[in-house]
């Protein structure tokens, strides 16, 4: 190993239990380690296996070990941890008051900075000025994903995404961490714990990120409000965070990025154009590549240009509903309100790395392992669901098939089954989503991800139609509810 591999061992002889082995399963690397065994004390007896083909519980330890899954099931930990907290408790005298505080909506953006690297960083503070990234695989050949790296390392171009591999080409010295989930979620609840003390109306983003609607405090100087509530944060976490305060959601949000690392910045009502009036239009939220594209080839690459462009165009041109959200973005317009809890309107999981099956018997067994896991997950959220969605991401299994029909990623197929009842119930998912599988005929060997997506929730105190047993519902019903409108949409990240 290099230098910087060498740096990491030598943290390791002094803390060898102060991190642990998190592998991270959403893109695929070439021996799957962490490089040497001496890293952490449990690489070398780790009995995790990295696809389906030689590990009979590859979904289960896939979600053990998957920060997309830390991320997915954070909110309801979220919910049972400040469920008494969520009503409020008001804000402290301490702040500064203000005749001068324009009236109207006061919200604050706040988003921890490099939240998967800060909080490993706090171990190791000689490492705050060296380029670190976290990521499941230090592998200088790997096609793992870097996660988050730090802003020592964003100035050699590395970001997150980009393959582990050219992350070492572009900064030889870049230090690789694995994940520590139990420190994410110590962080998460010290940060919202914060949030909640000195805020009513807190709307949870994700496990660093918030907005916070402090519209109802006309007394409080929001500046002095946001500043505080960042001087608790690193003191109590060690972790810095930025803050965006303006008007609504979007304006935060923009706010809070300009910003960044560890700033604040206010953007009141009569700065909003002058801010706009420059900003690349893809620094919006809801601007991805291929609208991106469309702009750009339309020549409108700033707000202010697209501020020119009339509705009608924007909707001749883009559709009705991205035309209205260009349209009013550009402008600074944004109506949504701070939620301080928002209903999921789905539950699933999705496996999108590793999985190479080589008969349908490895497949249906994945399927019922799936099954499971997304069961659990609506228990464990109290809510049934009438409609499963499963989507398969398969690989044309000749190349040359795949380069004449210009394939460049895995494609996405989706289909559709009703259940006969709401339900949780383990047996009855299983027995639709090998169903729905089956209505794809497709050689399970291209296979190379499966997702299970159960929605039209309801709260189970509201409904006990769950109770039903599986044997009340014929393979005829069951297989009369897939819906056979399967279809075809690009493979997204």
């Amino acid at each position: 190993m290099g230098k910087s591999w060498d740096k990491v061992k030598k943290y390791e002889a002094s803390d060898a239990d102060s991190l642990k082995l998190s592998i991270r399963t959403t893109a695929p690397s070439d021996d799957g380690s962490f490089g040497k065994p001496t890293y952490l004390k449990q690489t070398a007896n780790s009995d995790v296996h990295h696809s389906t083909f030689n590990d009979p519980n590859f979904v289960e330890n896939y979600f053990k070990s998957s920060r997309l899954h830390f991320i997915g099931t954070w909110r309801n930990r979220y919910q049972k941890r400040f469920s008494n907290m969520l009503k409020g408790v008001g804000y402290g005298k301490e702040f500064v008051h203000s005749s001068s505080i324009t009236k109207g909506s006061t919200i604050i953006h706040i988003d921890m900075d490099c939240f998967f690297v800060s909080v490993i960083l706090r171990k190791y503070p000689d490492l705050l000025n060296e380029p670190v990234a976290v990521c499941h695989s230090d592998n200088s050949r790997g096609t793992a994903e870097i996660s988050s790296a730090n802003y020592p390392a964003r100035e050699y171009g590395i970001r997150a995404g980009m393959f582990v591999r050219d992350a070492k080409a572009c900064c030889h010295n870049l230090v690789v961490f694995p994940y520590d989930f139990e420190a994410y979620e110590e962080v998460a609840d010290q940060f919202y714990s914060i949030l909640h003390k000195h805020c009513n109306k807190v709307q949870a983003v994700s496990c660093d990120e918030a907005f916070l609607d402090i519209t109802e405090y006309d007394d409080i100087n929001p500046e002095s409000f946001s500043s505080l509530i960042r001087k608790e944060i690193v003191e109590t976490t060690k972790c810095t965070a930025s803050a965006g305060i303006a008007g609504n959601m979007l304006m935060a949000r923009l706010a809070t990025k300009s910003a960044k690392p560890n700033g604040q910045c206010f953007i009141p009502p009569e700065k909003v154009d002058g801010f706009l009036e420059e900003l690349p239009i893809t620094s919006l939220p809801g601007i991805g590549h291929s609208i991106g594209e469309k702009l750009k080839a339309k020549e409108l690459h700033t707000c202010g240009q697209l501020r020119m462009v009339s509705k009608v165009a924007l909707h001749k041109d883009f559709g009705e509903r991205v035309g209205d959200m260009l349209w009013s973005y550009c402008r600074g317009f944004d109506d949504r309100k701070v939620e301080v809890l928002k209903e999921a309107k789905s539950i699933g999981a999705e496996v999108n790395w590793g999985v190479r099956f080589q008969d349908i018997m490895d497949c249906e067994h994945f399927l019922i392992q799936l099954s499971k896991e997304v069961s659990s997950r609506l228990k464990e959220c109290g809510v049934l669901a009438r409609t499963v969605n499963l989507k398969k991401s398969y690989f044309y299994a000749n190349s040359d098939k795949r380069r004449r029909k210009g394939a460049k990623e895995p494609e996405n197929i989706w289909a559709v089954g009703t259940l006969p009842v709401p339900t949780d119930d383990v047996a009855l998912i299983q027995r639709i989503v090998k169903q729905i599988f089956a209505s794809f005929h497709i050689n399970v060997r291209e296979v190379r991800g499966v997702g299970l997506q159960m929605s039209r929730l309801e709260r189970m105190e509201l409904n006990r139609r769950a109770a039903f047993p599986l044997s009340s519902f014929s393979l005829k019903e069951l297989e009369s509810s897939i819906l056979q409108d399967h279809f075809l949409e690009p493979f997204s990240h």
